[in-house]
């Protein structure tokens, strides 16, 4: 048998798996008796506090100086404040609150790095390590361990860690993915057998749910997922799962137990991805044993490295790539913040950042953000007009299409500043809004001339909101306007022909100004209303194809109407539907009494009115015809 010494007391061994296993095997004392001064460390996440080399870590540094240790969550349960370690010093990419006030006295390390580019600092001279302690399953007749439920960062470091030591735990699940790990690989095996660290479902809130609820509504079917793992990704997957079908497939860091809910349902099928179809793709499992044991044998399961999972290319390559990211503050310019505050450093770029690129860059993709309204204590605005001082900007201006809180979904990819800063207020909590509105003038982002009340969606008429079935089986979207459709107005108007805009307006449309436009979207719902008819699915794709408006007259319980259709929807009945909502919503308001004129070359108008279901009062005058219906009564 041949054996050549690689130094430290362990030798490798050219021969069969078994011996070397058995050469190898040792207590996790000897094992660590490799550590020496000035070493970097890393610990799996793979591995519990309760594992047998995790604890004898927590002995052996206390010999040595200056030891470096990388792990995601603090291996000493409650830090010291200010405790004088020369021993050891912990090191993270992802600061949890376990380790937030070590990190903030200076007794720990936050590195900020994307997940995706941590393998390539252990792989150079940025980031060597010198010992890899992982958490593995049994070997296999061929001779390989398994990584479990923890390869992402991990499958980078026994790939280029100097000495890898590895607990044998037969609670570890054998996954699928690049999840092996060669006996001949590891330098000393200590053996084990103890439950895995396990991680409850995340609890979800009415807060949550509601924020679920506006990201469900833009998940298309047939989608690729990332959620995360939190009360918002939780609450989506219960939407998803009452929705049914949707044939989804998942590509994200984690596989979680909503991930294996959703597989069981049938609803993540993984059979109409573009990138690796047929199977879940993750980093790691989070859970609890009822997850350990789905994933066991798999096959419908892969875990993979961070740089091969995360790498915003890949995650580009897949068509309708759907990101939901949770974070804590988005400003009025559409720049989004993690838990950093001030000089407190939380949470960390992850992998995040490369969802939401990757899925701004695919095909059908849409990355949105999520987040509360407010603070938990409700004190604070999470919408700021700037973000707080020192805080982490994990995504730019132009990587978030999607802004999403409780309130509602504000779309702010390719749109202005001013057009941001309308959608974020109005889904702002109700209660910050008019301070982010007299911000954001202040600041020149919206025009002096608009208004408050416009914006205060809680006065949103949501109840008016309908799907209509046209004469000829077309399917419209109604529902009142409000500040953040002005450009879609501004487009409609520009776009209707001579006759129409004639009709509607008795002069040439071409020549409205900002203000005139600004008329139909500047509303309070009650003295000033606009309803809007919309085509298409998607926010990104819809077009508007009617408007129909009424504003109070002096004297109080009269209100003067006006309606225009695009020309090529004109005659299908739209404006009788539109009408009829408003006539409902202006009794609601007090109104009396609907005025108008129509001109005499507008006969399919008139046609509209004498169908309203009211009374109609005309005269004739100048060539226009004076139309007025009577609110207080009904026809048939």
């Amino acid at each position: 048998m041949l054996v050549r010494e690689v130094g430290r007391g362990f030798a490798v061994a050219e021969t069969d798996w078994r011996e070397t296993y058995v050469a190898r095997r040792m207590s996790a004392a000897d094992a660590l008796r490799v550590l020496r001064s000035g070493d970097r460390v890393f610990v799996s996440p793979g591995c519990g506090r309760n594992a047998l080399l995790v604890e004898e870590l927590r002995r052996t540094v206390e010999r040595l100086w200056d030891v470096e240790i990388l792990a995601g969550r603090s291996l000493w349960p409650s830090p010291e404040p200010g405790r004088p370690s020369g021993h050891f010093r912990q090191h993270a990419f992802h600061v949890g609150d376990d380790l937030r006030d070590a990190v903030a006295d200076g007794q720990a390390d936050y590195t900020p790095v994307r997940s995706s580019e941590v393998p390539a600092l252990f792989a150079s001279a940025a980031m060597p390590l010198d010992v890899a302690i992982v958490q593995v399953a049994p070997p296999d007749d061929t001779g390989a361990c398994n990584l479990g439920i923890s390869v992402g960062l991990t499958r980078a470091a026994v790939d280029h860690a100097r000495f890898v030591l590895a607990e044998i735990n037969p609670a570890m699940p054998r996954t699928n993915g690049r999840t092996l790990l060669p006996v001949e690989r590891v330098h000393a095996f200590v053996e084990g057998d103890h439950p895995l660290d396990e991680v409850s479902p995340p609890a979800i809130d009415d807060v949550s749910r509601r924020i679920a609820e506006h990201c469900e509504r833009l998940i298309p079917d047939r989608a690729t997922l990332r959620l995360g793992n939190n009360g918002v990704a939780a609450a989506i997957a219960e939407r998803l799962l009452a929705r049914g079908g949707g044939e989804f497939g998942w590509h994200g860091e984690m596989f979680t137990e909503a991930a294996m809910d959703l597989m069981l349902a049938g609803i993540v099928t993984n059979a109409h991805k573009t990138v690796d179809r047929g199977v879940s793709v993750a980093c790691r499992c989070v859970g609890t044993r009822r997850l350990y044991d789905f994933v066991r044998g798999n096959l419908a399961l892969e875990l993979r490295g961070e740089d091969e999972v995360s790498d915003p290319a890949r995650i580009a390559a897949q068509e309708r790539m759907v990101a939901v990211a949770r974070v804590e503050q988005v400003d009025l310019t559409g720049q989004v913040a993690d838990e950093f505050t001030g000089a407190r450093f939380g949470g960390g770029f992850g992998a995040r950042y490369d969802f939401l690129r990757g899925a701004a860059a695919s095909r059908g993709g849409r990355p949105i953000v999520a987040l509360p309204s407010t603070s938990p204590d409700g004190a604070s605005s999470n919408i700021r007009m700037y973000l707080d001082p020192g805080a982490g900007v994990v995504a730019g201006r132009s990587d978030v299409h999607y802004v999403v809180t409780e309130w509602g979904a504000a779309l702010v990819h390719g749109r202005s500043i001013r057009d941001r800063a309308l959608a974020l207020i109005a889904i702002a909590h109700p209660r910050f809004r008019p301070e982010l509105f007299e911000a954001a003038q202040r600041n020149r982002h919206l025009p002096a001339d608009l208004s408050l009340p416009a914006l205060d969606l809680s006065a949103y008429p949501r109840h008016l909101e309908q799907v209509a079935t046209l004469r000829d089986g077309l399917t419209v979207f109604i529902r009142p306007a409000h500040p953040g459709d002005e450009r879609m107005v501004r487009t409609f108007l520009y776009g209707l022909s001579e006759r129409s805009a004639y009709h509607r307006f008795h002069n040439d449309v071409r020549r409205m100004d900002e203000s005139a436009v600004r008329q139909f979207v500047n509303i309070d719902y009650r003295d000033t209303m606009s309803l809007i008819a919309v085509l298409g699915a998607s926010p990104e794709s819809r077009r508007m194809i009617a408007i129909g408006q009424y504003l109070r007259c002096a004297g109080g319980d009269a209100a003067e109407y006006a309606f225009v259709t695009a020309d090529e929807y004109q005659g299908r009945g739209l404006a009788s539907f539109m009408l009829r909502i408003l006539i409902e919503h202006a009794r609601a308001q007090g109104y009396r009494r609907f005025v108008g004129d129509v001109l005499v070359g507008n006969p399919s108008m008139l046609r509209v009115l004498e169908k309203a279901g009211v009374p109609v009062h005309r005269s004739f005058e100048d060539g226009v015809h004076l139309i007025e219906l009577d609110l207080t009564k009904r026809e048939g």
